[in-house]
């Protein structure tokens, strides 16, 4: 004898929770940086549901995680154009409010030129193109020392 009743629309057990309201408040959530268990936690499941092998939940957490890296790859993209920009040097306005001797207040805008920083502009190269840029020159090869004696190592194996 079963115990479990047949709902009306013929399926068993506990409706699910995984409903289009919880998807689209998990994606929001995400999109907004929060854990997988804080996600979890607001939708009312484990957390390690969304790890079963095979079911919705897997799916619902591999989109979550595809919101993640497409963050995680936008904070790379901006970090990088920043750093690019720190290098070469740019060109800024400036807004300032100015008080006139009657008391008026004038919006004035005016553009600074920022110069390249060599160190950004190392940091950059050494990171981009390591082939030709090294961060300390390499040392004499043949293992000889400054004072010209041989330096000579001896490996127990």
């Amino acid at each position: 004898m079963s115990y479990k009743k047949k709902t009306t629309d013929g399926v068993r057990g506990r409706p699910s929770k995984l409903t289009e309201k919880n998807i689209e408040l998990a994606l929001i959530l995400r999109d907004k940086g929060f854990s997988l268990k804080e996600i979890a936690d607001t939708l009312g499941i484990d957390e390690s549901r969304l790890y079963y092998k095979g079911t919705e939940w897997e799916v619902l957490r591999r989109r979550l995680n595809a919101i993640k890296a497409k963050k995680e790859l936008e904070k790379i993209n901006k970090v990088s154009h920043a750093l690019y920009d720190r290098a070469i040097g740019q060109k800024v306005k400036i807004k300032k409010e100015v008080v006139t001797k009657g008391g008026d207040i004038v919006e004035l805008e005016e553009t600074r030129e920022i110069p390249g920083d060599v160190k950004a502009q190392q940091f950059y190269l050494i990171n981009r193109d390591p082939q030709n840029w090294k961060a300390e020159p390499t040392e004499k090869q043949g293992g000889e020392n400054s004072d010209g004696s041989i330096k000579i190592e001896i490996v127990e194996g």
